[in-house]
């Protein structure tokens, strides 16, 4: 059985708001780089449930197209998750 992983940034911006967003494998290194340049954390996450509730990125947006806003509760999941998971990078805010 082959296990499928997503690449995940998220962080908080400015004013405490989460954001998150899921990357195709493709787009992973770019979302990884801006990651870093956003002070945002990336991981490789292998849960596909919660890949599937996270917006998709996409590494040409502005700023707040790249990484969505999220609710608290998914951000909080997200943590957890990210806490097992793999890190392909890590900065944070």
């Amino acid at each position: 059985m082959t296990c499928i992983t997503y690449v995940v940034v998220f962080g908080l911006d400015g004013n405490g708001r989460p954001h998150a967003a899921c990357f195709a494998e493709h787009d992973a290194a770019l979302a990884i780089k801006a990651a870093r340049y956003l002070g945002y954390r990336s991981v490789q996450i292998v849960d596909a449930g919660l890949a599937e509730v996270l917006p998709r990125g996409n590494v040409f947006a502005p700023r707040n197209a790249f990484v969505r806003r999220i609710n608290r509760v998914t951000f909080e999941t997200l943590l957890a998750a990210a806490g097992q998971a793999s890190r392909t990078a890590s900065a944070g805010r």
